[in-house]
């Protein structure tokens, strides 16, 4: 009879134990299967913001490359500063067609930037006026590097896709850029990764902040932090491309303002650009306005050649020769 008892209490106590690592059992597998639920829901959603991401950067680039021809001019006010503080301004002319192109670019000759050149290719030759000192060069082959002092305002909003780093120096996109798919800025955009989305109260729109692959300029490496909205109709606008260095300062930063509808969607008319040094200090800053963009209408053909007659001295790059000189007048004889 004690045995029985005993082996009744033992029983129950075992019955206990048993089902109670039972219930801790089942408890601890469904907070994983939970947690994994939930682990995979936040994956699916991390997934759903990148493929979004990449599909409204696709959508502008398509738009970009949907063009026939452009004809952009722009207005610039610029600042140095630093101990040599100067401020002044500039202008800046594109016209494009299929491959061809020409550019106008102006800046103060008290700024100290490059000198004034014109760039132009027509489909044959390639012409670089240097505007300052009247001297022409052309040759056969157009040359990829964009010599001009300021940058394109045309495709400073899709910056993030340029490469124009140390790789590719003075590099800078172009419109049959857009034609094709470069493997470059292709990785970049797959690459990216979605920091934060939010609802903006104003435009209903979603403001993402999206993070890419960059590379090094000026032998600084930097990371591409790029802010769009993006509207209830689709189009996607802007608001802020930052390069950020390893410290997680910003080596310059683009921001735009004041949309208007075009074929690209929402183009900015005011662009601002934002140049520091090595410590974070305000270096240069550039202010751009948009006061002409004329898309997919004709271009005369002259547009795109510059005439020996816009120069005193010509240079056949391919020939080594010049085909026309800077004459030297001879100095007048005193009178007596």
């Amino acid at each position: 009879m004690i045995f029985d008892n005993l082996s009744n209490t033992r029983w129950k106590r075992s019955s206990i134990v048993f089902a109670l690592v039972l219930t801790l059992s089942v408890t601890a597998a469904a907070a994983a299967f939970i947690g994994l639920a939930s682990a995979e829901r936040i994956q699916t959603e991390d997934d759903k913001e990148k493929e979004r991401a990449v599909r409204s950067l696709e959508r502008v680039r398509e738009k970009y490359s949907a063009l026939r021809s452009v004809h952009l001019a722009a207005d610039v006010k610029m600042t140095v500063y630093g101990k040599d503080f100067r401020a002044g301004s500039g202008t800046y002319e594109y016209w494009a067609e299929g491959d061809r192109y020409r550019i106008k670019s102006r800046t103060d000759k008290h700024l100290g930037l490059k000198t004034d050149f014109d760039v132009a290719y027509d489909g044959k030759r390639y012409y670089l006026l240097d505007a300052r000192l009247k001297v022409l060069s052309y040759q056969q082959k157009d040359v990829t590097r964009t010599f001009t002092a300021l940058p394109n305002p045309l495709f400073l909003p899709v910056d993030y896709l340029s490469n124009d780093d140390d790789d590719c120096a003075l590099c800078a996109l172009r419109l049959p850029d857009f034609k094709i798919k470069d493997a470059r800025s292709s990785e970049r955009v797959k690459s990216l990764a979605v920091k934060s989305e939010r609802r903006d109260d104003a435009t209903g729109g979603i403001v993402s902040e999206v993070e890419m692959p960059g590379g090094k300029t000026n032998k600084r490496a930097f990371r591409l932090i790029l802010r769009t909205l993006e509207a209830n109709e689709g189009h996607v606008r802007p608001l802020q491309i930052n390069r950020v260095g390893t410290n997680d300062k910003i080596l310059n930063s683009l921001s735009f303002a004041n949309f208007t509808p075009t074929v690209l969607g929402v183009f900015p008319r005011t662009m601002s650009i934002k140049a520091f040094d090595d410590e974070g200090n305000l270096a240069v800053q550039a202010e751009f306005i948009v006061r002409t963009l004329e898309l997919n209408e004709p271009i005369e053909n002259s547009i795109f050649t510059i005439g020996f007659g816009e120069a005193e001295a010509v240079w056949d790059s391919d020939g080594k020769i010049f085909v026309k000189e800077k004459s030297v007048n001879p100095p007048r004889a005193q009178s007596q």
